[in-house]
């Protein structure tokens, strides 16, 4: 009699109990080869192999009654922080710290780090999370990444996955609901929902709600203030741009030893800081250049950031541009886009007025249902107030907004005909131009901005049949519009 048990492909780990019960199967298994012929024809023998046969199936018997386990197997208890791969940060140890502090201060119950995409949040977070590896402050440590479509199904899978629990396929939101808040409610934890768009109700994910008493905490990372007010948070980490000096450290990481170079350095360094201090720009650009060692090519990606057509460069759009993309595609009302994409008809890093901003929304037409420029002036103050919260415009002053380099890129980007989507906008403000784009360019195009340059003179008859604004200002030698 042989009895085949094999556990060992599970996943699972079996119980102590069952590897013994195993080992007692394995131990008292009645060997066939002494079944043979020889046992036929001699009794002594017989005799003897009967007994050992009756002895081995009353222990048999006994053991198979012991067999009947409720359990044979338990999943091992899931790790309390789960180690994450990372990059080291360059000019953000003060968020690090705060972030820091604020887990161990009693009176924080929610932070938000907040910032513009591609400016570093989730690698301070995973920075965080590490951190606690080496700590015993949590009892758990949740990472949930948070992605645009997530739904409160899916963030409870993902917690109970961290948390050990199994959901069965019928089990509804209450029913998992119901496990979590079992799970958490004596536990102190930190909860950290990266890449936030939306609210999410934590009553719905049935998190107890941390306080004084619990010591729990929650960390969210979102490009939008309105999400963490929102979600009540009561401290906010703004994760900011880097400064020349980290910029330029990351790049050098990135492009390698090339951009110490004589006939590269001061090429190097206007490309750096034509990617204004953000460090996913910084890395891919970085990336692409690396050992680059010929003058030209760093001659070309310094044109291609100049003139706004940083698709050029290699991995530009997948890697950074789609991403930023994102937050414009958030805004969902077109009349707030179309706002946005008008902001890039200004120069670069030239500030833009709010007022004059704001009246040129309301010539256009831009703030629909309002009958009237007090009104039309409130809307188009609230749309920059939003476009701001989103991280799509920075706040200069009170009465100055400007864009970073890169969301004004992806602004020209989104407007390029290249791209075949929304309007389509010729932006060469501030380039220096001496003469106007030729007519041909001129087709299909609805908005122009030709500020600040040099231009003497414009096409007599250009084809701009949907042309609707026309920027010349600053074109002080242009005496002439046909």
């Amino acid at each position: 009699m042989v009895w085949i048990v094999n556990i060992s492909s599970c996943f699972s780990l079996p119980l102590n109990e069952v590897e013994n019960w195993v080992a007692k199967v394995h131990k008292n298994q009645v060997d066939s080869d002494l079944f043979n012929m020889r046992s036929c024809f001699n009794l002594k023998f017989g005799y003897k192999l009967g007994k050992k046969v009756v002895k081995k199936t009353t222990f048999v018997v006994e053991l198979k009654g012991k067999g009947d386990f409720d359990e044979v197997a338990e999943c091992p208890a899931p790790e309390r922080v789960l180690e994450m791969p990372t990059t080291s940060t360059h000019g953000q140890e003060t968020c690090e710290e705060t972030l820091w502090h604020y887990l161990h201060d009693e009176e924080t119950r929610m932070v938000c780090v907040h910032g513009m995409g591609g400016v570093g949040k989730t690698t301070l977070m995973k920075i965080i999370d590490n951190k606690l590896v080496g700590t015993q402050v949590f009892d758990e440590v949740i990472w949930v990444t948070v992605s645009k479509d997530l739904s409160i199904e899916k963030i409870q899978i993902a917690i109970g996955s961290k948390l050990g629990l199994h959901f069965a396929d019928y089990e509804n939101q209450e029913l998992r609901s119901r496990k979590i808040f079992a799970r958490l409610k004596n536990k102190r934890y930190v909860f950290m929902l990266d890449d936030l768009w939306d609210e999410i109700s934590l009553d719905d994910v049935r998190i107890p709600k941390p306080n004084k008493e619990n010591k729990c905490k929650i960390v969210l990372s979102t490009r939008f203030l309105g999400v963490s007010n929102d979600m009540d948070a009561n401290k906010i980490i703004k994760v900011e741009i880097l400064g020349s000096e980290e910029a330029w450290n990351l790049f050098h990481e990135k492009a390698g030893e090339v951009v110490l170079l004589r006939d590269i350095r001061a090429l190097a360094e206007e490309v750096v800081k034509e990617r204004d201090g953000l460090p996913s720009a910084i890395i891919t650009v970085g990336r692409a250049t690396r050992e680059k060692k010929r003058k030209e090519v760093w001659l070309d990606a310094r044109r291609a950031l100049k003139e706004s057509t940083v698709s050029e460069i290699e991995g530009m759009e997948p890697k950074v541009f789609r991403s930023l993309k994102l937050s414009y595609d958030h805004l969902e009302e077109d009349n707030i886009k179309l706002c946005f994409l008008y902001c890039a008809l200004f120069p670069e890093d030239n500030p833009i007025y709010v007022t004059q901003l704001v009246e040129y929304w309301t010539m256009e037409g831009f703030a629909k249902n309002i009958d009237n420029l007090e009104d039309a002036s409130n809307k188009g103050h609230c749309i920059i107030e939003r476009l701001k919260e989103a991280c799509l415009l920075e706040e200069i002053s009170m009465d100055c907004v400007k864009m970073h380099n890169l969301i004004r890129d992806l602004a020209i980007w989104i407007t390029s005909s290249s791209l075949k989507e929304g309007p389509k906008f010729l932006v060469k403000a501030g380039m220096g131009f001496k003469e106007a784009p030729e007519e041909r360019v001129w087709e299909g195009v609805e908005r122009i901005s030709l500020m600040q340059n040099q231009i003497h003179r414009l096409p007599v008859r250009p084809n701009c049949p949907i042309l609707v604004s026309l920027f010349l200002q600053g074109n002080h030698a242009l005496s002439t519009i046909p």
